[in-house]
C-alpha cells in the first residue's frame, strides 16, 4: 500500500508563557508617627496588565519584607530610626513571573521636635474642685509639632 497523499500527524508540545504582569502604579509610602512604634502604610493601584495577580512582593531598602495576597494597601508596623532613609518598592507576581519593581518611595524620619519651654503648672483654688492650669511656649525646633503629650505624676 502506498502512503502517497496521506499526511502523518506530528505531535508537539507547545508551552506558551505569558509575559509577567505590569508593575503597580501610584505607589505611595507614608509614615504614621502617631502610633507607638510607627507604621508605614504602603498603597498602590494594580498595573494595567490583564493577567491574574497572585500577590505582591514588598521591599524595604532592597530586601524582601513580605509577600501578600492581592490587595491595594498594606500597613507595615516597624520602628524607624531617626535620620535614616528607608526605601520601599513593590512588584506584582503572577504565574508568569514578577513585574519590574516600581519606582522606589523614600521615607526619612527626622529628629523629634525640641521640648516646650517655660512649662508652668498653676493651681487655681477659686473653683470648687480646684483647677490646675498648664502653660508653655513651643520649643526652638523648626519642625512642626503635631501634638503635646502631658503626664501627671510622672
Amino acid at each position: 500500500e502506498s502512503c502517497a497523499g496521506r499526511s502523518r500527524a506530528k505531535s508537539s508540545n507547545v508551552i506558551s508563557i505569558d509575559d509577567p504582569p505590569s508593575p503597580p502604579t501610584s505607589f505611595a509610602a507614608t509614615f504614621n508617627s502617631l502610633t507607638c512604634s510607627g507604621t508605614v502604610v504602603l498603597s498602590w493601584t494594580p498595573g494595567a496588565s490583564d493577567r491574574a495577580i497572585e500577590g505582591y512582593i514588598l521591599y524595604e531598602n532592597g530586601v524582601e519584607i513580605c509577600v501578600i495576597s492581592p490587595t491595594n494597601s498594606y500597613s507595615y508596623a516597624t520602628i524607624l530610626q531617626n535620620n535614616i532613609r528607608y526605601t520601599y518598592s513593590i512588584e506584582a507576581e503572577s504565574c508568569a513571573g514578577r513585574s519590574t519593581a516600581t519606582r522606589s518611595r523614600v521615607i526619612s524620619v527626622g529628629d523629634p521636635p525640641s521640648p516646650p519651654n517655660s512649662f508652668a503648672a498653676t493651681f487655681n483654688s477659686l473653683t470648687c474642685s480646684g483647677t490646675v492650669v498648664l502653660s508653655w511656649t513651643p520649643g526652638a525646633s523648626d519642625r512642626a509639632v503635631e501634638r503635646y503629650i502631658l503626664y501627671e505624676n510622672g
